[in-house]
């Protein structure tokens, strides 16, 4: 039957929940991102007013005290003159000089002048004898005189000798009876204030002095045609107008283009007021320096969130895929376990069977269910549960490695037929078998074959032995009659060393098959392999002769000396049957006038030999070196060279393998067990 087709989760349902939320979650991010934007310029423009607000709050403690400063400065000059004979004061350098040293300690000064009770100039800081002046006109003079104590702060006025503007203090003197002396006015430098602010650091913006009615007295920066006028920002001079004593005003309008955060605040008893501003595109711009730093946690948190979401998309279409796959697999599965000709089954770490396929009826005739209900061993053959504990289960179930084993199962109708099968465990996280998989296959005809073929093997080397050993016995009894010439008893002894050859040829080939068939129990002794070798490259030497060819034998990397010995344990005829197979087969694949090399080296437990030759093993048995029957380009090649060398290693303990490439050619080795105990 076909195979059923998988229908798999749809792969767009898991992607499209994720899109949802990845884009949901996006506009989160941003929507909080709009709203941290509109909190911090709502913060910007918050600390905008407080920095204004506190720039004019210090600002007019600092005019303030200036003021209260000037005004003593002023009481004390009147003090020192009013004892004095006014009439004569004008030509007092006394006075003036103390009158010109008040003047220098104030900075906020330019100078200091006494005028009488008509207004006519007295005494004036800046020059001796005072200009000959007369500031009745003048408002400062006018408003002072009116008063009866205090002091009045009068208008902005030109300089009129230095051009700079500058606006009065101004206190009327009397006598002690209170009777009008004449008034002692300073001229305030505007500038001052906008030195102080400078000085103080109170911010990167703007400063202004303006009178009660909003007339720009100073201004910090310097802007000269802005002062003596109105300032020109309607929301102030509205909220001037309604005697405000302070506030903070976002405005339009200036000497600037553009808006400003303006905090105003009025000088108690004072008609003055101080204004500090900011203006709007500096509060934004520190915004915007700000901004990159709100928007790297952004950016980060939406690499982040797109990087996850492709993770986890990415993931969502795997596992969809996985799914598909793996539905596909079961499929396909089924569609293998139904119609195999072999038995594939599914077991537990007990060994239970989980699964069992189909084919089992066609290889066995019980169905699966009733494999699957009984204990395996009711099947196997009773002589043959020992191997397939020995040779199966142990090897999988507690060494964790792969195994294959031939024996014998009953069939459902009471035969008797040979089963093989390979065995795989499935280990967990932890490296533990939890599961095994089976592969078995009816071998009964192979098996039968096998045994057909070895016997009619073992029948032909038997009566190969006997007419050999018949011909072993002629030359002794001809040498018997002693009337043989020498070239005869050449021929003899020839006749008989060449029989010997043939039957331990014969020999070996038993002992092959032993050692293929698993029952070929070695004889070890101490054998000397460097004598060996050296026997053998010297009963080669024709060969290699023929071939051009000479062959280097070294121990270690250096040639061997008169009386070395290297000890290996095994069986000495053997040994010499396997260096023989490797050197023959190196002489053969060697090209001609070259080198083959023979090297010995100690290795632990081991002594390697290895033979190497010029020349690559040809792609094609590359992957078989070592089996029976594999041979490339050789005439009369057996393909059983490297096959005997592999089975008298291994029979020994020990192992074989090799390493080819066109530019260093080959190298077969064999690692054999050292003699550890010389005496042994």
């Amino acid at each position: 039957m076909p195979p059923a087709s998988p229908h798999p989760p749809a792969p767009s349902r898991t992607a499209r929940r994720l899109t949802f939320f990845f884009i949901l979650s996006l506009l989160a991010v941003l929507a909080a991102f709009g709203v941290a934007i509109r909190v911090s310029l709502d913060n910007a423009y918050r600390e905008a007013e407080l920095e204004t607000a506190y720039s004019a709050k210090v600002l007019q403690q600092h005019l303030h005290r200036t003021l209260e400063t000037v005004d003593l400065s002023l009481l004390h000059a009147a003090d020192r003159v009013r004892g004095e004979d006014w009439n004569t004061l004008r030509s007092s350098e006394e006075s003036w000089r103390i009158l010109s040293d008040l003047a220098a300690r104030l900075p906020q000064v330019r100078s200091i002048w006494l005028v009488d009770a008509r207004g006519r100039m007295l005494l004036y800081s800046a020059q001796f004898p005072a200009p000959d002046l007369n500031v009745a006109q003048q408002e400062y003079f006018s408003r002072a005189v009116a008063l009866d104590g205090g002091h009045v702060i009068g208008p902005l006025l030109p300089g009129r000798f230095t051009g700079r503007p500058f606006f009065t203090v101004s206190r009327p003197v009397r006598d002690r009876r209170g009777r009008l002396l004449g008034v002692a006015v300073a001229a305030l430098e505007p500038s001052y204030l906008a030195e102080f602010h400078a000085r103080a650091n109170l911010g990167s913006g703007a400063v202004a002095l303006l009178s009660s009615d909003g007339v720009i007295l100073s201004r910090y920066p310097f802007i000269p045609e802005v002062l003596g006028r109105k300032a020109p920002h309607p929301a102030l001079l509205e909220a001037l107008a309604q005697k405000r004593i302070e506030g903070t005003l976002v405005m339009d309008g200036g000497p600037l283009p553009g808006k400003v955060v303006a905090s105003f605040l009025r000088l108690a008893g004072e008609p003055l007021v101080v204004v500090a501003n900011k203006p709007v595109s500096e509060i934004r711009a520190g915004f915007l320096r700000g901004l990159p730093l709100m928007a790297g946690p952004l950016f980060l948190s939406l690499v982040f969130m797109t990087a996850l979401f492709f993770v986890h998309l990415r993931k969502a279409r795997e596992e969809d895929r996985s799914r598909a796959a793996l539905a596909e697999s079961e499929a396909r599965f089924r569609l293998v376990t139904e119609h195999a000709g072999e038995i594939i089954s599914l077991h537990d770490a007990s060994g239970r069977v989980v699964f069992m396929s189909p084919s089992c009826i066609r290889v066995m005739g019980y169905p699966p269910e009733v494999l699957a209900e009984s204990p395996p061993e009711e099947f196997i053959h009773p002589p043959d549960r020992e191997l397939v504990r020995d040779a199966l289960a142990r090897p999988v179930f507690q060494e964790k490695r792969h195994a294959k084993a031939a024996f014998r199962v009953q069939h459902a109708d009471g035969r008797i037929i040979w089963l093989e099968v390979g065995l795989s465990p499935v280990l967990d996280e932890r490296g533990e078998v939890f599961q095994a998989i089976a592969i078995g296959r009816d071998v009964t005809a192979r098996r039968e074959l096998e045994e057909l073929k070895e016997h009619v093997e073992h029948i032909t080397r038997h009566d190969l032995k006997t007419p050999l050993i018949c011909a072993l016995s002629v030359p002794r009894i001809l040498r018997g009659h002693g009337n043989l010439r020498p070239d005869q008893l050449q021929l003899l002894d020839h006749l008989e060393k060449t029989s010997r050859k043939m039957l331990d040829m014969i020999n070996r080939s038993l002992d092959l098959y032993k050692m293929e068939a698993g029952i070929y129990a070695v004889r070890p002794v101490s054998v000397d392999l460097l004598g060996l070798v050296l026997g053998g490259v010297e009963e080669m030497r024709n060969l290699a002769r023929a071939r051009s060819l000479a062959v280097e034998v070294r121990v270690d990397g250096e040639p061997p000396e008169l009386g070395d010995t290297l000890l290996v344990r095994g069986e000495d005829l053997l040994l010499q049957s396997l260096f023989l197979n490797l050197l023959a087969n190196a002489l053969e694949a060697a090209p001609e006038g070259g080198t083959v090399g023979v090297e010995l080296s100690r290795e632990e437990r081991f002594v390697r030999l290895a033979v190497q030759n010029m020349g690559a093993v040809p792609e094609a048995v590359r992957g078989r070196f070592f089996e029976k029957y594999s041979t490339h380009g050789k005439e009369f090649g057996t393909g059983l060279g490297t096959y005997a060398v592999r089975l008298i290693a291994e029979v020994h303990g020990g192992s074989v393998g090799f390493e080819t490439d066109e530019a260093r050619g080959t190298t077969v080795w064999v690692l054999l067990p050292a003699q550890t105990d010389p005496a042994a």
